[in-house]
């Protein structure tokens, strides 16, 4: 941790249930200004987009589709900077859960993402979380576990994204550590990077290149659409229209 996290974490550290200072990794991370989370709204396919965006910028590994982990409700966009749990295999019976203390850190916009080693059929996310984030206003959360009670989840109309749906509690998961770089699905997320998450599935900017994927998208939907069409050539797009009379 360093020192300006340890000044927020010692100013704070009653609060903490579960997390000591040796398991929170930062306490801080650079959250993008609105009008990044707003233009990237304003897209059609906010995912696609983004990762479109980020290839041409030379980045990999940075996005997992809707067939690995896949939304709980349907025609979600979710989007916001990272707060990131790393669970491991053990047997917990603390309440709150262990990873809740992520609750302390977190801001309205911020994306929950969970991601280690463990039991593979346990839930990590349902509907007392799910609660507590909604009330937040997160924008989301996204985890390598199935969740539990799905139509609570519904019913908050709380994005989240998983591989599924699970009756079994977390107990069979202990949290090794929050707020440090975890590995989903082989896309590393760090805390503060940005997570776009729709229908087909979830895209991952590093924070460092947040900036540059903004410049790369920015514009309404429309303009976008347009750009698509213009890389087309004129006789194709001609060919399309006739073919359409």
């Amino acid at each position: 941790m360093d020192e300006q996290s340890k000044k927020v974490y010692d100013a704070m550290k009653d609060r903490f249930t579960n997390m000591t200072e040796d398991k929170i990794g930062t306490m801080i991370i650079n959250r993008p200004p609105r009008e990044v989370i707003r233009d990237i709204r304003s897209l059609e396919s906010p995912a696609a987009d983004c990762a479109d965006a980020l290839n041409h910028l030379g980045f990999d590994n940075f996005g997992i589709p809707a067939t690995i982990l896949r939304p709980v409700v349907d025609r979600k966009v979710a989007i916001g900077p990272a707060l990131t749990i790393l669970n491991a295999p053990g047997h917990s019976d603390l309440w709150p859960y262990e990873f809740t203390d992520i609750f302390l850190i977190s801001e309205p916009g911020d994306f929950v993402a969970i991601s280690g080693e463990g039991y593979e059929h346990t839930g990590s996310w349902g509907g007392t979380t799910t609660g507590i984030a909604s009330e937040l206003q997160l924008a989301g959360t996204v985890s390598k576990w199935p969740c539990r009670d799905r139509n609570v989840i519904l019913k908050h109309g709380y994005p989240v994204w998983v591989p599924g749906h699970t009756p079994l509690p977390t107990i069979q998961l202990i949290t090794k550590a929050i707020m440090v770089p975890i590995e989903l699905h082989g896309v590393t997320i760090n805390p503060g990077d940005l997570i776009v998450a729709d229908s087909t599935g979830i895209v991952v900017i590093p924070n460092q290149a947040v900036s540059d994927v903004h410049n790369q998208i920015k514009g309404t939907a429309e303009s976008v659409q347009m750009s698509h069409l213009g890389s087309i050539p004129e006789e194709h797009i001609d060919a399309v229209h006739k073919g359409l009379e």
